[in-house]
């Protein structure tokens, strides 16, 4: 019996990591404090995430606020306001 290693394939890249692909507008890119609005993996809802430290070398976002609404999100983040109503729709897209 040979020992070989079984195909698993690649997951898609967790919200919590630097890596998820679903990410709409990103601040302060190299700060500690930076955040990030993202589509979330159910393609429901925004959300905004904060950059909360490290693992293995690699940023980790918490996420923090979910959201539906451009106005909701310019509440949350007002002095972002400006670069989410110029980027975002005013409601999250919905399923046809």
């Amino acid at each position: 019996m040979t020992n070989r290693r079984r195909f698993q394939p690649t997951r898609p890249a967790s919200e919590e990591t630097e890596h998820y692909d679903r990410v709409v507008l990103r601040w302060n890119y190299s700060e500690e404090k930076a955040t990030r609005i993202i589509e979330c993996r159910h393609g429901i809802q925004w959300v905004v995430q904060h950059k909360m430290g490290t693992r293995k070398g690699s940023p980790i976002w918490r996420s923090r606020h979910f959201c539906r609404t451009r106005a909701a999100l310019e509440a949350i983040l007002p002095s972002m306001s400006s670069e989410i109503a110029g980027t975002l729709p005013e409601r999250f897209p919905q399923a046809a």
